[in-house]
């Protein structure tokens, strides 16, 4: 059975539409207002992925660039309850932060009002410290997706001192 499909939006336009009817697979096609809006040929989301009216079926190479590597795919794969090699997935339960201004999900994001959770300086050094045991330091309410092998932990500077989005 697939997936419903999952929508992409750009500086608020809905651009793309994602589906999947396997695991790993993620084919891409143009809303007919991205059609509308800009020329075809267009790298509106990647020069790997022009503009046009036909579904691109290896889109999921593109998609997956997204997402972490190595421990840290497995740890947000986890977090998923989805296969690591699900970007599909992977992109349904973190695709509404990725690198860029793409905002990926089943629905278009809504404004919300941002919040923070601070740190004390004992609690960040324990979040640092962390980091091999959970990548990234997600939480349930995460969404973010960072790319690459790195350990990496999302910051916010605030009057107070470090936070963590919420």
């Amino acid at each position: 059975m697939a997936d419903p499909p999952l929508g992409v939006w750009l500086y608020g336009h809905h651009v793309a539409q994602l589906i999947s009817k396997r695991p790993g697979e993620v084919v891409c096609r143009y809303t007919e207002e991205a059609l509308d809006t800009w020329p075809g040929g267009t790298p509106l989301l990647s020069c790997s992925l022009p503009l046009g009216p036909r579904p691109l079926k290896h889109a999921g190479l593109y998609f997956r660039g997204m997402l972490p590597e190595g421990q840290h795919l497995q740890a947000m794969a986890a977090a998923a309850n989805v296969a690591s090699y699900d970007t599909f997935g992977m992109l349904a339960r973190f695709g509404r932060d990725v690198a860029g201004a793409a905002v990926i999900g089943p629905e278009p994001s809504e404004d919300r009002p941002g919040s923070v959770a601070p740190y004390s300086a004992e609690q960040l050094a324990n979040e640092v410290a962390g980091l091999e045991d959970r990548p990234l330091a997600i939480y349930d309410d995460s969404e973010l997706s960072l790319a690459g092998l790195q350990n990496k932990l999302l910051l916010v500077s605030t009057d107070e001192g470090w936070a963590r989005p919420g």
